[in-house]
């Protein structure tokens, strides 16, 4: 049961302000600086071949969720950035 803990909070990092990511801030941005809502975000992001819903761009704007690096890629193509403009 011990290592079963161990091994659970090896899983958890998160930025220094409890995020589960840092890109999140500027999707945000993005999004509304497009007006978009998070439907039409979220549609966007499906026409370019990510299985990401309404939720999923909520959950990633608030930092609640973690984001891959295919995922990372392709926002960063979508937002015309490079990947470490994303990331800064």
């Amino acid at each position: 049961q011990q290592c079963h803990a161990e091994r659970d909070e090896m899983y958890k990092i998160k930025t220094d302000d409890g995020l589960c990511n840092i890109i999140g801030k500027k999707l945000k941005e993005y999004r509304l600086r497009k007006n978009m809502s998070l439907r039409d975000m979220a549609s966007v992001l499906q026409s370019e071949g990510l299985d990401w819903d309404k939720n999923a761009v909520d959950r990633t704007e608030k930092g609640q969720r973690a984001v891959i690096d295919i995922e990372i890629v392709k926002l960063a193509q979508i937002m015309k950035m490079s990947c470490d403009e994303l990331l800064k």
